[in-house]
């Protein structure tokens, strides 16, 4: 090849870079998260990469990153590019590699499946491996847990995970996390069974609206408990629903079901999610009451009765305001 075939091409290669790779301007640019697994391809990143908006042609991108010798060279981690992001920068960041770790904060009050979708979507394990794996029965007994699945035992808190773990190893450091906790607040637990005290909690983490009122709502429960009278519990229902409702239906309430509270006596199979510390320790030590009943008020707060007379009362008067 002589000097001009040499230079041509150089100049063509320049030009074809400015065209794909043009000026980057990120004002105003929304970042997207993409998340680069172990193992996956330059083609695999490429869809990827087109999926979430950050380029428009993965032929394109793949031509470059064979090119200039980055197809071998992409690392796994979390990575945050601009839409606008040049195929240049975006082949060199991929050959650093990206964050390997995700600071994770869980809510309290979140159900299985929400932390396994937070999960997934965080790049630390897919959701549905992480669902199933929180039903294996040698896994929970290994953790001291005596139940259908991990519900109730996935400690709500802020975990540094590494991308890409395998969903025991998740489990296995929330639940070691939970046994930390109630080792801390349960010496007076007295009577109460660790089965009971989960559940409660539980109904109470998605119950009440205000910490002062969680032992409140724990003593309504454990009452209609001591009276064998139905919990009633709205939230018992919400769990067995596809999608949150804001208002339960008298139909909802009718759903045959052994999480329904409202049709079946006593507590729920299994907790219906993962409860706080605060929730723990209602459950653990209740206030001591006579309420059977509780219902939401206009300020947010709850309104707690002895007898359904006031309790409808209570309605009537809430109502008609």
């Amino acid at each position: 090849m002589n000097y001009k075939n040499i230079l041509y091409w150089l100049v063509l290669i320049i030009i074809c870079l400015q065209i794909s790779c043009g000026k980057q301007d990120s004002n105003g640019q929304a970042y997207q998260k993409v998340i680069i697994y172990p193992q996956e391809t330059a083609s695999q990143v490429a869809l990827k990469l087109q999926d979430n908006g950050i380029i428009k042609n993965p032929q394109t991108f793949l031509f470059w990153a064979r090119v200039l010798g980055y197809d071998k060279k992409i690392k796994s981690g979390r990575y945050r590019f601009a839409s606008n992001s040049r195929v240049l920068d975006i082949l060199k960041a991929l050959s650093r590699g990206g964050e390997n770790r995700a600071l994770i904060t869980i809510p309290e009050g979140y159900s299985i499946k929400q932390i396994g979708q937070l999960l997934e979507n965080e790049g630390i394990c897919a959701q549905t491996a992480f669902v199933k794996a929180c039903a294996d029965k040698t896994l929970l007994a290994s953790l001291n847990i005596f139940s259908a699945n991990a519900e109730g035992y996935l400690f709500p808190d802020s975990y540094d995970f590494t991308i890409d773990l395998e969903p025991k190893q998740v489990i296995e450091r929330m639940v070691r996390r939970f046994w930390q906790i109630f080792s801390e607040i349960s010496e007076t637990r007295s009577f109460k069974s660790i089965d009971t005290i989960v559940k409660i909690a539980s109904l109470v983490e998605k119950e009440a609206k205000l910490d002062a009122e969680r032992p409140i709502i724990a003593s309504v429960f454990y009452n209609r408990l001591k009276v064998k009278m139905p919990l009633q519990s709205c939230a018992t229902v919400q769990y067995i629903l596809p999608n949150h409702k804001e208002v339960l239906s008298i139909e909802d309430t009718k759903i045959d079901s052994p999480y329904n509270t409202y049709l079946y006596p006593g507590l729920p199979p299994t907790p219906i999610c993962n409860p706080g510390k605060a929730a723990l320790i209602a459950a653990i030590k209740p206030t001591q009451t006579k309420y059977l009943y509780f219902a939401v008020a206009q300020n947010g707060s709850h309104h707690f009765s002895q007898n359904f007379a006031e309790h409808q009362n209570f309605l009537r008067k809430r109502n008609n305001h």
